[in-house]
């Protein structure tokens, strides 16, 4: 039976081209193909007479005795270790993004040992104690406790226990006085003076969270300040010390210049009162340990960016044991000039249109089949230079057949429609793949019997548009002027790396970003929710859709956050002014939709006003 592409043709690998279209903005789509029985595996793609060096190998599969990381390439961005922390004198942690463990690591690099997380754990907060670490669960119903004494070599599980975790107790951990002012008053930590944190560089504050090491009478605070929206999202991050009178006594600096990219929970403190960033490179894994300067006298002046960085004291580095993956022998494309082509007006469409096109890729519910799991004759590998390039999701299991699955798989070069994606598996299509690459010898590893979507062909279909990659959206779209002008259908793209939709602010006192995305990433391997820090969007453009516009005001937050229209999409707006529709998550927790769930589960979330947090920030 013939596997249909959407509005084509079914599709095996066409003739080989011998270099990319000139136009083509991300991993261009396959053409010219002709059709494939589901249960007939399409043609092996021939090695090419006289090839040019393999692109090193993406397995995807972690190293068992080292730190793993994939280095980001063209139209993909990196998946980077997470979650670090300082335990005791020699002895570090950091969670593995590749099968999720836990990873110990001494002083000198070198791995000690990994234990495994309870299943869908995701770490918000690390809470550090005087004799423990706390582990706070997205949910904030559990939590892992991991004693300081901890022996790396014999600890292959970690187990959670139940958290009682008070909203409201929760709300008044962090308060805000003013754009460049909050207070932090973490019960948590030892001493319960509130700690009044404020700008340094006179821009926006928004993150403040405490990471004390418990093991002394100072407490650190991590500060997050956006600089600059323009041209790309701009942030400083700072940690700044106090006594425990509540007195700023010290200042470090950290640069994310060489961050590839910025992860969630990278900082952590010594017993001995030293920070220590965790910096995923595309070369491998650095600690950087820095020590704290006094606070300059400078008054009520902001200090200027020159000044900021001579806060930066750099002790040493680290170089952990790291198994670093991903395709380095595509370079960017940083540097050239962007061309203004000539393409014909997309239609416009509502904000509100928007959001419900992308809430349709977390509600897919299509039913694994046999076919869409694997077919006879294709490897599950990705290995381009043995002309193996199809992969399945990770996170897809034999068990998963006959069960129905809420959002769409990812899928290199992939520009699936809910509608589409749900013909093509019914035809037998295998379900994503998440092999990639960028040589044209290895038709650009874009397996054609494969259904799902990438990260621009998600927020190309968002917008109503067909895909284009993640440098050809900005053909479509303008620069956001300000943060106070960011609003629900905008998107967040860095160019050649990666693009997510904003679909609003994460409520609380705090500036978090609430996206949809489609990944590769362990945590989502197709699209999925997920909030985001401003640091861990270091680098991102912000832009918007030329064609989009406000009527159709979204006025409520329906089922699991999603955004619906009050009325109908097309009908005039009585206001211009856009309500945030979000997942909220207390602290900027990242949130993903589940991936195996049969009708699953909704709840009511909170809401915020675009309008009310500009009061705030003004």
């Amino acid at each position: 039976m013939p596997l249909p592409e959407p509005g084509a043709g079914a599709q095996v690998p066409a003739a080989l081209p011998s270099a990319p279209p000139a136009a083509s903005q991300g991993p261009p789509l396959p053409v010219n193909m002709q059709p494939v029985p589901p249960a007939i595996a399409p043609a092996a793609i021939p090695p090419p007479s006289a090839p040019s060096a393999a692109p090193p190998l993406v397995t995807a599969e972690p190293d068992r005795n080292r730190l793993n990381i994939i280095r980001s390439a063209p139209e993909q961005i990196g998946e980077t270790p997470s979650q670090f922390m300082w335990i005791r004198d020699g002895l570090m942690a950091a969670r593995d993004p590749l099968d999720g463990m836990l990873v110990f690591f001494g002083d000198d690099g070198r791995v000690l040992g990994r234990a495994k997380l309870p299943d869908g754990f995701d770490t918000e907060d690390i809470v550090s104690l005087p004799t423990a670490i706390r582990l706070i669960d997205s949910s904030h119903r559990t939590q892992i406790t991991i004693q300081r004494t901890i022996d790396p070599a014999t600890t292959t599980l970690l187990q959670s226990t139940p958290n009682s975790s008070d909203s409201t107790v929760r709300a008044r951990r962090l308060t805000r006085r003013g754009p460049q002012e909050l207070i932090v008053n973490d019960e948590r930590q030892n001493g319960s003076r509130p700690l009044t944190v404020r700008s340094l560089t006179g821009a926006r504050l928004a993150q403040a969270y405490e990471i004390s090491p418990g093991t002394n009478d100072n407490r650190y605070v991590a500060t997050e300040e956006i600089t600059a929206v323009k041209p790309a999202l701009t942030v400083r991050v700072v940690v700044q010390r106090f006594d425990k009178d509540g007195k700023l006594t010290g200042i470090a600096y950290v640069p994310l210049d060489s961050f590839e990219p910025v992860s969630r929970n990278f900082i952590a403190i010594t017993g001995g009162g030293l920070l220590r960033a965790l910096r995923p490179t595309a070369d491998g894994v650095k600690i950087d340990e820095y020590d704290f300067v006094a606070p300059p006298r400078v008054g009520n002046r902001r200090l200027n960016d020159s000044e900021l960085k001579s806060l930066s004291r750099k002790v040493r580095e680290i170089a952990v044991d790291a198994n670093v993956q991903g395709d380095s022998s595509t370079p960017f494309n940083d540097g050239g000039p962007h061309l203004d082509l000539a393409i014909p007006s997309p239609p416009k469409i509502t904000r509100a249109q928007v959001l419900e096109n992308a809430r349709a890729f977390l509600t897919v519910d299509w039913v694994m089949r046999r076919e869409n799991f694997s077919r006879p004759g294709i490897v599950n590998r990705c290995d381009p230079a043995r002309s193996y390039v199809w992969q399945r999701p990770h996170h897809f299991t034999e068990d998963m057949i006959g069960t129905t699955i809420g959002p769409m798989p990812y899928r290199w070069g992939g520009e699936d429609t809910p509608q589409s994606f749900r013909t093509r598996t019914g035809w037998g299509a295998l379900a994503g793949s998440i092999c990639t690459c960028r040589q044209a010898q290895y038709n650009y590893c874009i397996f054609a019997d494969s259904a799902g979507v990438d990260c621009s062909g998600f927020v190309s279909r968002a917008w109503g548009i067909e895909k284009r990659g993640t440098s050809g959206l900005l053909d479509v779209a303008t620069d956001v002027e300000s943060l106070e002008a960011l609003k629900p259908g905008d998107a967040f793209d860095w160019p050649q790396r990666h693009v997510r939709l904003f679909i609003g602010l994460v409520e609380g006192p705090a500036i978090s970003f609430n996206t949809l995305e489609s990944s590769t990433r362990s945590q989502c391997e197709g699209v999925c929710e997920r909030a985001y820090r401003p640091s861990e969007l270091n680098g991102f453009r912000l832009i918007r859709f030329k064609n989009i516009i406000d009527n159709g005001v979204v006025a409520s937050t329906g089922q699991n956050g999603g955004a619906k229209p009050d009325g109908p999409a097309a009908a005039p707006a009585q206001s211009t002014e856009v309500t945030a529709a979000t997942t909220i998550a207390n602290n900027g927790s990242a949130t993903t939709a589940k991936r195996r769930a049969v009708n699953p589960p909704r709840r009511a979330v909170p809401r915020v006003h675009v309008t009310q947090r500009r009061a705030q920030w003004r």
